[in-house]
């Protein structure tokens, strides 16, 4: 019977010798490091996508992440082509009439934010995305058109980004631990994202 209670009672110990390892390495946190190709491989999954703008359509494709370690911030390269809509045509006895003219707009935007983390989802954002530069590879494109074109991608380009995960923890990362874990710092070092998430105060 002694020796019953003993190993009951070393079993105690070592449960609670476990939870306190536990306690202490979840009270830790943790730190996540991405480079940027890791970012652009998970990233690059999700594109193209195709939106709608003001009877625009606009096509993001080849999303080329790069990390600003002077601003502390992720910045995204991203290819876009904008259509105009197709040109209206009607018939008029034999004859077909077209009214407008289709066209193709490539163009490039820069976006740039910092990172948020959802620790339901296991995801990080970017946070108050920004649109930085949109540069147009049509020149000869009327101004008003080009105005509309650089709107369109603006709109979109941000309205995506500040939805779309950047990265999401695989299953292997996720579990009890880090679905309690909120984000703390964000550092880039080295030519990678460092991640700080922690337990809750």
């Amino acid at each position: 019977m002694k020796k019953v209670r003993q190993i009951f009672a070393l079993l105690l110990l070592l449960i609670a010798a476990g939870g306190t390892y536990l306690y202490t390495q979840m009270k830790s946190g943790l730190t996540i490091k991405l480079s940027e190709s890791q970012i652009n491989t998970a990233m690059a999954k999700k594109f193209p996508l195709e939106k709608e703008y003001l009877l625009l359509n606009v096509t993001l494709d080849q999303p080329q992440v790069s990390l600003n370690p002077e601003l502390n911030r992720l910045e995204v390269n991203i290819s876009a082509q904008v259509k105009t809509p197709k040109p209206l045509a009607f018939a008029i006895g034999n004859k077909e009439i077209g009214i407008g003219k289709e066209t193709r707009n490539q163009a490039f935007a820069r976006i740039a934010g910092t990172i948020d983390y959802n620790p339901e989802s296991g995801s990080f954002y970017l946070k108050d995305a920004e649109i930085v530069e949109v540069e147009l590879n049509e020149p000869e494109a009327p101004g008003e058109l080009q105005e509309k074109i650089r709107t369109a991608i603006s709109f979109v380009a941000k309205q995506v980004m500040n939805r779309m995960p950047v990265y999401e923890l695989d299953e292997t990362q996720r579990g009890t631990k880090t679905a309690r874990l909120l984000l703390e710092e964000i550092q880039i070092e080295d030519g990678k994202l460092l991640i700080h998430l922690k337990l809750p105060d």
